[in-house]
């Protein structure tokens, strides 16, 4: 994803955001992706739906980048893809949601999403 309109990325950034374009395009990420839906079925005994619709397929959101190639399960959040988009829009469009952090802006914005459509 590139930068929001009228902002820049410092080198840094781009490093990262290379980083992150690497891995969720990697082996590693697959292996992790299948030991999350298996971590899932062993703790609800069903299968992963999206959290704010309920629907399926889903990817996975991370709620923070701290430990790629080695995320916790509370550290990746079920979406489908339109609500994916959806976490991703608000979160590039808001800076105030931004500053919260990415757990807990993604929570703020999941429950809003929620909220607005009825299902909270």
């Amino acid at each position: 994803r590139p930068p929001r309109a009228g902002s820049a990325w410092t080198p840094s950034r781009w490093a990262r955001r290379g980083r992150y374009a690497d891995y969720v395009n990697s082996k590693a990420w697959a292996k992790r992706k299948r030991r999350w839906f298996h971590q899932h079925w062993e703790r609800t005994h069903q299968l992963a739906v999206c959290a704010v619709c309920g629907a399926r397929p889903v990817d996975l959101h991370h709620m923070d980048y701290g430990n790629l190639g080695n995320e916790d399960y509370d550290a990746l959040l079920p979406l489908c893809r339109n609500d994916h988009n959806r976490v991703h829009a608000v979160w590039e469009a808001t800076p105030h949601i931004r500053r919260l952090g990415r757990r807990t802006a993604t929570l703020v914005i999941v429950a809003e999403i929620r909220r607005r459509s009825g299902r909270s």
